[in-house]
């Protein structure tokens, strides 16, 4: 009985090691690494108040994160297929 229950649990989890939390009372920062990134805009497209495409990679138009957004941008980290989005 225990088994079938644990298979049928699901439990979400962050598939982004880059993708942090700031500490209470904290500002959240965020930066795109723009050796990873390839371009695919994913970011832009999910959070385009944060994100914009430079040439042919993506970059944050801003460093700290406005309360708002910072689900958005969690969501275009978590989002980004190389993972270029660094979260802190």
């Amino acid at each position: 009985m225990q088994e079938s229950l644990l298979s049928i649990i699901s439990i979400p989890v962050h598939r982004d090691a880059r993708v942090g939390s700031p500490e209470r009372g904290k500002t959240m920062k965020v930066r795109v690494d723009k050796e990873t990134c390839v371009g695919d805009e994913t970011c832009v497209e999910v959070c385009p108040e944060v994100f914009e495409m430079e040439e042919d990679v993506a970059i944050a138009k801003m460093e700290n994160v406005p309360k708002d957004l910072e689900e958005k941008v969690k969501e275009a980290a978590t989002s980004c297929p190389v993972e270029a989005i660094i979260v802190e």
